[in-house]
């Protein structure tokens, strides 16, 4: 690491740079302003790629390969609803509103709510879901009943319906949304 040398500031008082009072242009520091200049120089850049996506063939050819009812019906809800993992396995039963058709995602990411749309297709599957199954608490249980399905269990399943179905296409359960 090489010492940056900042002119015209006073190092000898008592505090050293952060007592002068100088300033940029826009009304910061003088600091801050050579330190993001340095950092801007220095920092390396990724490069920004698309991500893989699966076509609408490809998800058809997925979902038979899922023999779970719940985690195959949380695969169709992360596809059709736009769903990120965490969402998709922790909804629960209240999340649905089938008037409004639309679901509440609760502390999504950035510790947001928001609500997304339910398509009729999906809210038929949810009703004979949950009519057949009756989940009391989360939509698509884990073991034990009581707790939501994991993200691990999830991203398996994924995995393992994604070989069977011969799609070679980079990329985990994300890929779906």
């Amino acid at each position: 690491i090489t010492l940056i040398r900042l002119d015209g500031f006073n190092h000898n008082g008592p505090g050293g740079y952060l007592d002068d009072e100088r300033h940029c242009p826009d009304g910061r520091s003088h600091l801050d302003c050579t330190l993001d200049t340095v950092l801007d120089l220095i920092r390396v850049r990724r490069a920004k790629k698309l991500p893989f996506v699966l076509s609408p063939h490809e998800v058809r050819q997925l979902l038979p390969h899922i023999r779970r009812p719940a985690a195959r019906l949380a695969a169709v809800m992360m596809y059709s609803c736009g769903l990120r993992l965490k969402e998709g396995t922790h909804l629960q039963v209240s999340d649905i509103d089938s008037q409004r058709m639309c679901i509440r995602i609760e502390q999504g990411k950035g510790q947001k709510d928001r609500h997304v749309p339910l398509s009729p297709r999906c809210l038929q599957q949810l009703r004979h879901y949950w009519h057949r199954y009756r989940p009391p608490v989360w939509l698509f249980p884990g073991h034990p009943q009581d707790r939501p399905m994991s993200r691990y269990g999830a991203s398996w399943i994924y995995r393992k319906a994604k070989t069977k179905a011969h799609i070679n296409k980079a990329g985990g359960i994300h890929i779906l949304r």
